[in-house]
């Protein structure tokens, strides 16, 4: 079939530019994503945080936590897009392990980021059943699934980068043991 191998030329024609681009890319990040959100100069030390991310030698899981409406699932989002294998976590909640399409399974969210990244924006709003999932890909680098008897494993080697919000909106101290009880 002759569209089946155009698709997959073209495919591998923009895995190939991709991984070029990211290539380039990957030898001088910092001059070219500090000036991502240039509007947010206060954000520079946690730009170069997030830049750690998308290039880790090691698993690496970043939480950007601050005050309501400070722009952090943004900048999540934004560097999320520039790496080649990023998921951004969005209302999705019930296909974040699995995705079911009649009797067929197939892997959801989580599983699709193995090799690259989680983005979670506002982690903090996200439904306990997925933030368990999450902390078992960070925890465990894996997830399951168990459902009506069928079970799945997934192993994932993926990195999480997430926001979180203060409980009260807006944190009131700078003590650890005080923003620790405020998430």
């Amino acid at each position: 079939n002759s569209s089946w191998y155009a698709k997959k030329i073209n495919e591998k024609i923009e895995d190939t530019v991709n991984k070029k681009a990211f290539s380039e890319f990957s030898k001088d990040p910092f001059s070219f994503l500090i000036n991502l959100a240039p509007g947010r100069r206060e954000f520079d030390p946690i730009k170069k945080g997030v830049i750690l991310q998308l290039f880790p030698t090691e698993g690496l899981n970043s939480l950007i936590i601050g005050d309501r409406e400070m722009g952090k699932s943004e900048l999540i989002k934004t560097y999320s897009l520039l790496h080649p294998c990023a998921s951004i976590l969005k209302d999705n909640f019930n296909e974040i392990v699995v995705i079911k399409d009649g009797n067929t399974i197939n892997p959801g969210t989580i599983p699709q980021t193995n090799g690259g990244i989680l983005a979670v924006p506002d982690f903090d709003a996200i439904p306990q059943s997925a933030r368990n999932s999450i902390m078992e890909l960070i925890t465990y680098k894996k997830v399951t699934y168990n459902e009506d008897h069928d079970f799945r494993h997934f192993d994932i080697n993926s990195n999480v980068i997430a926001s979180a919000n203060p409980l009260d909106t807006k944190f009131y101290s700078t003590s650890f043991s005080d923003i620790k009880t405020q998430i």
